[in-house]
């Protein structure tokens, strides 16, 4: 089975000091169906992988109204990425719409 890395690597592109960094933050989690693991209002201190199953992100607005901004599908990264260059707290949910690992 590939690992995130060597998804992430696949080019063969990536120089081995990104690779070990990569590494060195990088953890497994699974997430049942439903739960969010990133709030509105929270420091994004997260980006996730997704090695299987499928994730969202998304605002609610003012009146409960919920908007997607994406979905992440396997293979694919998720965060809020204007938090973490802005060092700011996250403008987005995200929740496993399935069961992720």
């Amino acid at each position: 089975m590939k690992t995130s890395i060597d998804i992430l690597n696949a080019s063969g592109e990536l120089s081995s000091k990104i690779v070990n960094e990569f590494k060195k933050g990088v953890r497994k989690i699974s997430v049942r169906k439903g739960v969010i693991i990133q709030r509105q209002g929270e420091l994004s201190v997260n980006t996730y992988f997704v090695i299987s199953g499928l994730l969202k992100s998304y605002t609610i607005d003012e009146k409960g109204k919920e908007h997607i901004f994406m979905f992440a599908p396997e293979n694919w990264v998720i965060g809020d990425i204007d938090a973490h260059v802005e060092n700011s707290l996250s403008q987005l949910f995200i929740e496993a719409i399935t069961l992720q690992t």
